[in-house]
């Protein structure tokens, strides 16, 4: 009987963590999310539940992250990565929102970083998946690649720095976000500004790109307008920005380029962001 109870005691054992294993795949099998790999210093993840209330969550290895959280470092880094084995660290001092997260199938990443700078090892798992790092400025898409994201907190100017592969470079004019493409047909000062924003450039392996000053600047005061009114008629104060975008047909550089070298802390970077195996 002795022997008989110990191996009963043994299955139930074995079995009561299968069971909540596979529980808790299926709670989140249907959601976009993003598991926390690391964790270094003290990293909070900002969640609004369904009453709009928001809650300030300690991260820690093997939770999960989900689109519309945000993450908030200050000393200390952690690291992301998707179901599609793309990953992300978070450095220190930055503040982000994970506006949209890829399934297993495809989609679209969209990390709006406020402040702060990430870096991100992005894998292409299907030719549907797009993975793009908002700025107050810009717009980095990738389609698999190293590469790093800076947004200065003050000036809130943004910058790409490539390690390997590709990264395309444009400028980001939100009020474009918030209006649909009849409406953009129908206004000529929309056109030029859709005009502007399609001025992509492609910043390759050793490259380091950003916005002209001079762009940058008016786009980031269009977009603090845009912020504030949150509304289109925050172009009735765009004219220095419109008259920008008329003087790209005279070859204005929307972003430049240059030739980066990777410092010995960036590459300790790469090395050190912990990517799980798929499985």
């Amino acid at each position: 009987m002795n022997l008989k109870k110990s191996i009963l005691l043994l299955m139930v054992f074995l079995i009561i963590p299968l069971c909540k294993k596979d529980q808790k795949e299926t709670l989140h099998k249907d959601k976009n999310l993003m598991i926390v790999t690391f964790v270094s210093g003290d990293i909070k993840i900002i969640r609004v539940d369904e009453q709009g209330n928001q809650k300030e969550i300690p991260a820690k290895v093997g939770m999960y992250v989900y689109e519309n959280d945000s993450i908030k470092t200050e000393k200390g880094k952690i690291d992301l990565q998707s179901k599609t084995g793309s990953s992300i660290r978070i450095k220190e001092m930055t503040f982000l929102n994970l506006k949209n997260i890829s399934s297993e199938t495809g989609g679209e990443t969209n990390i709006n970083l406020e402040n702060g700078s990430l870096l991100a090892n992005i894998k292409k798992a299907t030719s549907k998946e797009d993975f793009k790092v908002t700025t107050p400025t810009s717009i980095a898409g990738v389609r698999g690649t190293i590469f790093t994201v800076e947004v200065d907190p003050f000036e809130k100017t943004s910058s790409v720095k490539v390690l390997e592969g590709k990264v395309s470079l444009k400028p980001r004019v939100m009020v474009l976000e918030n209006v649909s493409k009849e409406e953009v047909d129908k206004n000529p000062n929309l056109q030029k500004l859709k005009e502007l924003e399609s001025k992509e450039t492609i910043i390759e392996q050793n490259q380091e790109g950003k916005l002209n000053p001079v762009v940058e600047k008016k786009i980031l005061e269009l977009n603090n307008k845009m912020q504030e009114t949150n509304n289109i008629q925050a172009l009735s104060d765009a004219k220095e920005i419109i008259e920008i975008a008329k003087k790209i047909e005279q070859k204005v550089d929307v972003v430049k380029v240059e030739k980066m070298e990777a410092t010995p802390d960036l590459l300790i970077e790469k090395e050190t962001m912990v990517i799980l195996n798929q499985e």
